[in-house]
């Protein structure tokens, strides 16, 4: 009769340690000048498969592991922000975002070299170079193809893509989709390098 006694208080202690703890992580997201909400902004913790959108009153809610995380805000038309949290943090502060600034050079040089046909040439290299060519990559799907625009730098003999929005994949083999925000891909036709 003795083991049974022992037996259910070990196998409690078990359970209760192999529980992960979690916590969430709530916020809004807001222009910086205007204070107006942000809906649809993209927040999510890095190097995580954890991420949300805000709603139409700018707010998030976000639940991680415990641990310390980068949150990774982004909106189009803004600069990226990323703040270190933890599980302290449980309700941050509204969260602002600044207007990204054009230059009209970057404007005028993004326009001359731009492929028209970009994705229809180079997609199927960019998919290849860019997520790979293993089975797993196999049954990946970029789901927004149209945000990549392409150029062809002909005097350095490279391809550079670059994302107008978070790109969405979906890995139908790991059954997961992701959002991943492309600042640049360049190919070097030279080294064959990316």
């Amino acid at each position: 009769m003795r083991t049974p006694r022992l037996l259910l208080p070990l196998l409690f202690c078990i359970l209760s340690f192999s529980v992960e703890a979690q916590f969430t992580v709530s916020g809004k997201i807001v222009d910086s000048a205007t204070k107006e909400p942000l809906v649809g902004a993209s927040v999510y913790g890095q190097n995580t498969t954890v991420g949300t959108v805000t709603n139409k009153q700018g707010e998030f809610s976000l639940q991680l592991k415990s641990g310390g995380y980068e949150l990774i805000v982004s909106f189009t038309g803004y600069q990226t922000r990323q703040l270190r949290i933890s599980q302290a943090d449980v309700t941050i502060p509204d969260i602002e975002l600044v207007r990204e600034e054009k230059s009209m050079t970057e404007v005028i040089i993004k326009s001359s070299n731009e492929l028209k046909d970009g994705w229809e040439r180079y997609g199927g290299f960019f998919v290849e170079h860019f997520i790979g060519t293993t089975p797993n990559a196999a049954k990946t799907t970029l789901l927004n193809p149209e945000v990549l625009k392409f150029y062809l730098l002909k005097k350095s003999n490279k391809l550079r893509v670059l994302a107008t929005e978070p790109l969405q994949m979906e890995n139908k083999a790991l059954g997961y989709t992701l959002r991943y925000q492309l600042d640049s891909f360049i190919y070097n036709y030279n080294t064959d390098i990316s």
